[in-house]
Formats: C-alpha cells, structure tokens, sequence
C-alpha cells in the first residue's frame, strides 16, 4: 500500500502541467527537438526486510550506466536508462535485526524507460556578450522498466523462525522484476552542449523476494531500492542556425539572429516585443499594443490615434470628449461641460433652444429675444424683473399696471380704477357738496320711534347718498348706527344695528353692492349730546354716514 501511494502522488504530480504543456506544443510549432546521451555514476540501495527503517541509505554499493534522452518540448522529454550495480544487506548492521542472521547480495541490472517533466520549462543555454549563463532546471520523472537480478541468500536458522524461513527457502524467486521508476532531479549546463544532473530516484518493484526474505520479515510490503547518483550529458544536435548564440531548440526564430531576452527573436526598437510580433518594430512600445507606442496612455496605438499626445476614446478615434456627452472636444462649443448635439456640446438645462452659457435664465425656458428669460405677461419686462409678473404692466412701475393711469400704480393705488391723487393714496378727492350730502344724510335719514323702519322722507335722502357711492366706485361706504339712552341699553344696541342694516338693504336697492358697504351698530354708548334733554336725544338718534377708499 505504501508504494501504491508513493507511485499515485508522482504520477499526478507532473499532470497539474500537462494543460500548459499542451498549449505550448502547440503555440512553439517550429520547436526543434532535442537528443541527448551521457554518462550515469552513482548508488543503488535495497529497501526491504533486512534493513532498518524501512527507508534508508545504510546499505549504497556503486552504480554506473549511460542514457538516452529526447526532448519532445520545452518542458517534457522522455528518457531511456541502463543501469548497472548491486544490492546487498545483512542483518548484522542492525542490532534489532542480528536474531535473525540473515544477509543477501545480487546484481542489478535494470533498463527503463521514464518519462521527464522540467519545472521551469527549457533551460536557455546561450552565448551572450562572450559570457555563458547557467540555468538550474528542477525535473519530476516517472516510468516504466525491467531489473534483472541472482539473489544470493544466507539464512540465519534462527529456530523460532525457521518454519518461516523454510517458507521463504522453498519460494519461488523471480530474477526478473518489473520496476516502476520515480523521482526528483535538478541539472545545469556546463557549456552550451554539456550539462551535469544529480537524481534520486525510488523503485517499486511488486516483489518482496528480493533479498530472499518475506514469511520470516514483513509479508505485507515488497521491496524496494533506489538509485542516485551524477550524471554527465551532452547536447547531441544543437544547432544554431542563424549564429545567434542561441540552440536552435531553444531558439524561437532559428533563422533570424535575435536576442537571449526574445528566445532567439529579433526586437529592434527593444521594447519587448520581438519584429515579428511588432506592429510598430522601428519605435519602442507596449507589449499589450503589439509593441506600438500610446504617449497619451489612452490604450489607442499613436499610428492609430488622430490626438496622439492627448488622452481620448476609441469611438473618437483617440480624440477626448471631455464631458462624456458623445461630442469630441475638438466639434465641442463647450467641451468641460455636457451638452446637446444640436448646441454643439452646449447644454441648456431649461431647454428653450439657447446654450446656457448665453441664457439670461438658464433654468427657466424663454426666448431668444429676451436672451432665454420669460416674460409670461409680455409686457416687455422680464419675469426676473417684474414685480407682478402674471400682469401686464410699465416698465416704470417694474412691470406693475396703472390701470386709472393716475401715475400711482396699481398695487400702490387704493382706487386703481379710478383716477387720483397721489396725496391721497391714487384716490380722488371727495368733493365738498359731496361731503356735506353726506353730512345732511347724518341728521336727516330718520325712522319710526324704536323701529328700524325708514321714514318716507329718508329714502329721498339715501338715494342722494347712492349717487355719490356711485361716483366712488373704489369707496367704501361706512354706517354708524346710534341711540338716546331711553330704554334698555341691549335694546338700544340691536335697534342701532337694525337701523343701518335697513340703509344698507335700501342702497343695495339702488345698485350699490354689499361689498362696498360696511355698517355697525353701537346703540346709546357715543352721544352727540346731552340725553336730559329732547333736542340732545333728538340729534343722539342718527346714522352716520362717511365715505372712505377702500
């Protein structure tokens, strides 16, 4: 079990490599292939029942052979070994083991066939500037083979083992073991056609008769060896065609001299990327370019770039648009700011058909006479402007009207449709046989005793009082009611009351309307004279009437 798992983890270990290796099969079509022979010096070393542990280096004898090898890529080769030595072990090396008193030798032959997975892909081997560089290249290795081997054994005839050992006397002894190969090296060139490796490798052999014990050792594992050692090798075909310094296996242009740095390619402009990958070879650029320059760093190649030494987009063919509104700065009235097609660039954020950048009112939609500002009344003042912008008005008056064109605006004007005095808020002037109508009225509107009904007489006088209401049109019309102190006092207050609400009804009669009209009682609490006697409550029983803008 234990060689099972030995033999699984590096068998898979060089398959985590594979799908690269593959890609760079088929990437490298014009790779030259690569045969190699040399030299092998080194151990081999029994791993079985006559040692302790079961891993170990206590029991090396010399070994020698040659190989051959052919590289089939940059990283994979395969690799045919003859190995010569001998195997050997006692019992008597280890003090745990000396009960038993066995021993065994043999030699070794083995031939097999194993395949090579380089680490770090193909050494560079070159001539560069007259200096030779090494490379240390680490390889995984794992195959197939034959060991030939003629144990000689010497039981101990231990007499608590030799029901055992008469087992393993009487067994049938294969001297031809089938053998699977693994292990680990690193090698490095001497010069560009030698190089010397150093390797360990481990056998699994499906055999525990190799050294002539297993019913009196351990039945449940085979043995075991391995072998290690130098080896001397040498480049048997290494070409180099354009005299480069460079194999021609490790040479990715073998016909075009190149340089180390480009695996045998020429880049003329140095920089990084070989001529025939070079879209730009004669000027030094960016390997993601294909070697072509971008002074702007726009990712747009210069041969490409109509603003070469300016930062910009693939859609503007390497020219900016500043603003990102799909106008390129050099067609942009407005490049810093986005705008509209139709503007040149320009926005205009109320969208009144004029570039902000010349509207007045750039967030209220206008005209172009009026240079983007409205103007809702088109009274020639400007919205921003007028002071009563839903009004058509003077430009005097800040878009205002003036309606009585008494020179008093409207809003100023307490009688704004009748023409006025300024010293008197825009209202007319109240004519002295007006007033004194007015005055008349106070004492001669009467109605009967403790009622609210008019004497015949008052309506004469009343409708003179309509008649200048009718001639004041922006007037109010304030009625007083009050009373002698004759009677109840919360009498004589809805008396008053009553009083000028029946003036009121009548002049409404006549045309003047309720808006216009404000009345109130206040019964017996403002006299005009004295109440002890007739005449003093006489002239106490009135209403009086005054006329007021509004």
């Amino acid at each position: 079990m234990r060689k099972m798992i030995y033999l699984l983890f590096w068998f898979c270990l060089p398959i985590l490599g594979f799908a690269q290796e593959k890609r760079e099969l088929r990437d490298s079509a014009h790779a030259q292939q690569r045969w190699d022979a040399g030299l092998f010096a080194g151990y081999s070393n029994v791993l079985g029942d006559l040692v302790v542990p079961n891993f170990t280096f206590n029991n090396p004898n010399f070994a020698y052979g040659f190989f051959i090898r052919h590289g089939i890529s940059n990283r994979l080769a395969w690799k045919a070994n003859l190995y010569s030595g001998r195997l050997s072990a006692d019992d008597a090396d280890y003090e745990e083991l000396r009960g038993r008193n066995t021993s065994f030798s043999t030699p070794l032959i083995e031939l097999s066939f194993n395949g090579e997975y380089e680490l770090l892909g193909k050494s560079k081997r070159a001539v560069e500037s007259s200096t030779f560089k090494v490379r240390f290249i680490p390889y995984l290795s794992l195959g197939a083979g034959l060991g030939f081997i003629n144990p000689a054994v010497s039981y101990g005839g231990n007499p608590s083992l030799i029901d055992r050992e008469t087992i393993d006397r009487n067994a049938k002894k294969t001297k031809t073991l089938l053998v699977i190969p693994f292990g680990v090296g690193i090698k490095a060139d001497l010069s560009p056609h030698i190089y010397l490796g150093l390797e360990m490798g481990q056998r699994i052999t499906f055999n525990d008769y190799i050294d002539g014990v297993k019913a009196s050792g351990n039945p449940d594992d085979n043995d075991m060896y391995n072998i290690g050692g130098l080896s001397l090798g040498f480049h048997l075909n290494e070409k180099d065609t354009d005299r480069d310094g460079i194999p021609d296996s490790q040479d990715n242009c073998p016909t075009i001299k190149g340089s180390l740095d480009m695996q045998g390619c020429p880049d003329a402009d140095g920089d990084g990327v070989t001529d025939l990958e070079d879209a730009c070879k004669d000027v030094a650029g960016l390997k993601a370019l294909q070697g072509c320059p971008d002074q702007d760093g726009d990712g747009i190649p210069d041969k490409d770039d109509q603003c070469p030494e300016v930062a910009g987009s693939a859609l503007f063919a390497g020219c900016p648009d500043t603003d990102g509104d799909g106008i390129q700065d050099a067609a942009d009235d407005c490049p810093t700011v986005a705008g509209l097609a139709t503007l040149k660039g320009c926005p205009d954020a109320d969208g009144d058909g004029i570039t902000d950048e010349k509207d007045l009112c750039p967030n209220e939609a206008g005209t172009a006479a009026n240079q983007g500002c409205p103007d809702k009344d088109n009274d020639g003042v400007l919205d921003k402007d007028d002071a009563c912008p839903d009004i058509a008005g003077l430009k005097q008056f800040n878009g205002c009207p003036d309606t009585d064109n008494d020179g008093i605006e409207d809003r100023l004007d307490k009688c704004p449709t009748t023409f006025g005095l300024s010293s008197n808020n825009g209202c007319p002037e109240i004519k002295a046989e007006d007033k004194a109508v007015l005055a008349f009225a106070m004492s001669n509107v009467n109605f009967e005793t403790n009622s609210a009904k008019l004497l015949a007489s008052s309506l004469e006088v009343l409708d003179k009082v309509a008649e200048i209401m009718n001639r004041y049109p922006d007037f109010m019309l304030y009625m007083d009611g009050h009373t002698d102190n004759v009677g109840e006092e919360a009498t004589n207050l809805r008396l008053s009351e009553s009083r000028v609400l029946a003036c009121s009804a009548y002049l409404q009669t006549k045309g003047i309307s309720a808006a216009n009209i404000r009345t109130q009682g206040f019964g017996e609490s403002k006299p005009l004279a004295d109440n002890k006697t007739a005449a003093g409550r006489r002239q106490n029983r009135r209403v009086e009437f005054r006329v007021e803008p509004k």
